[in-house]
């Protein structure tokens, strides 16, 4: 529970692990903050309890929200601004790092967590001149571009030259955090420009692995798709299978595959590459819950009532916090069979 400092609790809940701040220091109200999002991160990880006898979805919800009214309190009588997205900011509370009280790595992390790329951003040219090039792209431009940061993004784009340079997973990478970069900013097709000369070499390149090429072949139907899903459904399509045939044990391609055929409505066709995918997923008793969902969304539509409850049994087993959302929201009523 969140409590003020200094306010007396029942003696019914004092045992209770509370988080205690102090409204009139916006470091202590940053500080409960990241304690509150610790508990979050740790109720995500373990999914909502469904009883009182745990952390339950509306408890979180009612705590955040009071939270958040505390907070907009304090930020409009505070004197120093105060923002939990922005928190260090020039002109706010401080620059930890110039205070000494982060290193700049711990700052950039913490940024991201919070999603402030703003900050990150300015966090990158002291980070230039204290890594290396080859750090300095991989542990924090590439992870920036990848969320969408223009100045990253922008800066990764400047290295396309000299790709050829790098390790082919290094590439491989690049490649991708471009694609969400170009994804994000509905540019794919600055991205097809850019990106798919390079690709098409690396695919053409005998020395190449195969494993590599089909990730390459995936991210260029991510950018196609991107792009106009309806009018690149067919190559979309031709693109995955091939990554498929090269890569048959990833459950990514089939899972895009299964996507991309639905979404041309080829339901019965999406159906075939889905259960190959959860047929992997089985072996290694590691699922993605997008997989089960999707599984359940076309076993659904083909009224294949024994494969739809099975997956709503699965999804319950190991995303229960899934599970009640989609109940909750009527995604998961049960199949009328004739």
């Amino acid at each position: 529970m969140m409590a003020t400092k200094g306010q007396e609790l029942p003696f019914d809940i004092n045992v209770i692990r509370t988080i205690f701040y102090n409204v009139g220091d916006a470091r202590d109200v940053h500080k409960a903050v990241l304690g509150l999002q610790a508990v979050v991160d740790r109720m995500v990880e373990q999914g909502f309890a469904t009883t009182s006898g745990g952390d339950s979805l509306s408890s979180v919800m009612e705590t955040l929200n009071r939270i958040e009214r505390k907070v907009s309190g304090f930020s409009a009588n505070a004197p120093t601004t105060f923002s939990m997205s922005t928190p260090f900011i020039d002109g706010g509370i401080d620059d930890p790092v110039a205070s000494g009280q982060l290193s700049i790595r711990e700052a950039f992390e913490l940024a991201l967590r919070q999603e402030n790329l703003a900050y990150a951003e300015k966090l990158l040219p002291r980070i230039k001149a204290s890594k290396s090039e080859d750090v300095y792209f991989e542990d924090y431009v590439e992870r920036l571009a990848f969320r969408g940061s223009r100045v990253a993004g922008e800066e990764l784009v400047g290295r396309l030259p000299s790709i050829h340079e790098l390790p082919i997973e290094r590439c491989i990478e690049t490649i991708g955090c471009l694609v969400s970069y170009f994804n994000q900013h509905d540019e794919e097709s600055r991205g097809i420009d850019l990106l798919f000369p390079i690709i098409d070499g690396f695919v053409c390149n005998s020395q190449i692995d195969d494993k590599s090429k089909a990730s390459l072949l995936n991210q260029k139907q991510k950018l196609l798709f991107g792009l106009s899903p309806d009018d690149h459904n067919y190559e979309c399509i031709q693109l995955l299978k091939r990554a498929v045939a090269l890569d048959p044990e990833e459950k990514s391609y089939l899972y895009n595959l299964a996507f991309v055929f639905a979404d041309a409505e080829r339901y019965e066709e999406a159906y075939e590459q889905i259960v190959k995918c959860m047929q992997l997923s089985e072996q290694s008793d590691r699922f993605d819950m997008d997989h089960v969902t999707l599984a359940i969304r076309l076993t659904k539509r083909l009224g294949k009532s024994d494969e739809y409850a099975r997956w709503i049994k699965l999804l319950q087993e190991k995303s229960p916090y899934k599970f009640q959302y989609m109940q909750t929201t009527g995604q998961l009523k049960p199949l009328v069979t004739s």
